[in-house]
């Protein structure tokens, strides 16, 4: 039997991760997608591709993240002004529009960019589904707006929402850059749930594209929120997080670690 090498590795990576979307014809114009992730009523989140003139896509939840929210009793409008600042901000660092109309969460992409658009419009649904989770107390900050705060305590100089130019144009996104001159940088992506495994699948999926990427990284964190309630899935999203990656410098990290030793973000 032949040896496996490292584009074997690749192929068998991307086969997978592209095997859990369905794709299916609406019409002519609209193609609804069934992704593998899970939102917060343990149903499979989808999404829809609208094909416009000139070789533009845009691609929308059809209104449906904002409509789950208020199932859970949870209302982003000018009365709850926290609420609104953390969905601006979670959809400005993915580049995704909000329709005040229809509440459609878009991002308007071409072909040749359709996959990272696809997962930046994934990432702020994961993104704005933490809202339901940090529902269950009074809204002060998001969670991203928590580790920032640790690390400027801590002296610790950090590049927040930060993305790294990939190939034809697209870019990876990470929630924190700490750089080092000596030692290379520590990317982070984090997860407001601590049984996020959505969130999983996108780290592991970025940190494989970043391995093309001529950049002197020292260590990946995909950092967990477990303040509230302690991961009992921790393994298994060690696991997917890890999934076929080659680096050795990936790390899971509990965010209650970190209050302990905020050191352990550093580049190492």
């Amino acid at each position: 039997m032949d040896t496996l090498k490292s584009n074997d590795l690749k192929n068998i990576y991307f086969d997978w991760l592209s095997s859990g979307f369905k794709y299916t014809n609406v019409d002519d114009r609209l193609i609804s997608i069934s992704t593998p992730f899970i939102d917060s009523d343990f149903d499979h989140i989808q999404i829809y591709a609208q094909i416009l003139d000139n070789n533009e896509i845009r691609l929308t939840d059809s209104g449906y993240t904002l409509f789950n929210l208020e199932s859970h009793g949870i209302t982003v409008n000018n009365r709850s002004k926290t609420r609104k600042e953390i969905l601006e901000n979670i959809l400005s660092d993915f580049g995704i529009l909000l329709d005040s109309d229809t509440k459609e969460l878009t991002i308007k992409t071409v072909a040749n960019k359709f996959g990272p658009a696809k997962n930046r419009l994934l990432q702020a649904i994961f993104r704005v589904n933490d809202l339901i989770y940090l529902s269950n107390s009074k809204i002060s900050s998001s969670f991203n707006e928590m580790v920032a705060e640790i690390l400027t305590e801590s002296e610790i100089n950090f590049v927040p929402s930060f993305s790294v130019p990939w190939h034809n144009g697209s870019d990876l996104h990470f929630d924190f850059s700490i750089p080092s001159h000596r030692f290379g940088e520590s990317l982070i992506q984090t997860t407001g749930r601590p049984y996020d495994i959505n969130q999983a699948k996108i780290f592991n999926y970025d940190v494989s594209r970043m391995q093309s990427v001529n950049r002197k990284v020292n260590k990946y964190t995909l950092l967990i929120n477990d303040s509230k309630r302690k991961s009992t899935k921790i393994q298994e999203i060690s696991k997917t997080a890890k999934s076929e990656l080659t680096n050795k410098n990936v790390y899971i990290t509990p965010f209650t670690d970190v209050l302990d030793n905020p050191q352990l973000l550093l580049p190492a």
